[in-house]
C-alpha cells in the first residue's frame, strides 16, 4: 500500500513539473496555465497510483512465492532492501527536481493572475460608470412617476376621507344609543344582583 502513496505523490509530482514547464513556454493565461497544470497533476498521480498499486501486487506476489521458498527468503528480503536503498536517491531527487520546477512554474505563473486581476477589475469599474447614468436616469423616471401616481390618487383619498367622515357621523347616534342601552341594562344587572343579594 506504501508504493500506491508514493506512486500518486511521485506522479504528481512529476505531472505538475512537466505541465508547469509546458505552460511556461507556451506562456498561455495564468488561469489556463495554473488549471492545466492541476490536471496534469492529477492525471499523473492517478498514473502513479496505478503502478504503485501494480507494484506492490507484484511484491506480495513474489513474498507469498518466498515465503513458499523459505532458504532464500532472507536472501531475497535483502536484495529487495538493497533495491529499495538503490532506488531511493532517484526518487529523492526526482521529487526535488518536480518540487523547483513546480515552484518555478508558480512564480511564472503568478504576474500573469495578478494582471488578469487587475484587468478585471479595471473593467468592473468600467462598467460601474457605464451603467451609473442609466441608473440615475431609472432613479429619477420612477421617482417622476411615484410624484404622478400621488397626484392621481389625491382626489380619491379625498373622496374616501369625506365618504369615511359621513360614515362616522350618521353612525355615531346609533353608537351613542347602543351605549346608552347598554349602561342601562348594566345598572340594571347591577340593581338586580344587589336586591339578590340582599
Amino acid at each position: 500500500m506504501r508504493k500506491v502513496w508514493k506512486g500518486v505523490l511521485l506522479g504528481g509530482a512529476v505531472g505538475a513539473a512537466v505541465a508547469g514547464v509546458q505552460a511556461a513556454r507556451s506562456e498561455d493565461a495564468g488561469d489556463q496555465a495554473a488549471e492545466r497544470v492541476l490536471k496534469a497533476a492529477a492525471e499523473a498521480a492517478a498514473v502513479g497510483g496505478l503502478v504503485g498499486w501494480v507494484l506492490d501486487r507484484r511484491d506480495r506476489k513474489r513474498a507469498r512465492a518466498l515465503a513458499a521458498q523459505r532458504p532464500s527468503l532472507a536472501s531475497a528480503l535483502a536484495s529487495a532492501g538493497a533495491l529499495a536503498e538503490a532506488a531511493r536517491p532517484h526518487v529523492e531527487h526526482a521529487a526535488e527536481v518536480a518540487r523547483d520546477r513546480a515552484t518555478k512554474a508558480a512564480e511564472q505563473a503568478r504576474p500573469h493572475v495578478v494582471h488578469a486581476a487587475g484587468v478585471a477589475r479595471d473593467r468592473a469599474n468600467e462598467a460601474a460608470e457605464v451603467a451609473r447614468p442609466h441608473v440615475e436616469h431609472a432613479a429619477e423616471v420612477a421617482m417622476v412617476g411615484a410624484a404622478k401616481a400621488a397626484e392621481q390618487a389625491r382626489p380619491h383619498v379625498e373622496v374616501a376621507r369625506r365618504k369615511a367622515t359621513k360614515a362616522a357621523e350618521q353612525a355615531r347616534p346609533h353608537v351613542e344609543h347602543a351605549a346608552e342601552h347598554a349602561l342601562r341594562r348594566l345598572a340594571e344587572a347591577s340593581d338586580g344582583r344587589v336586591v339578590v343579594s340582599l
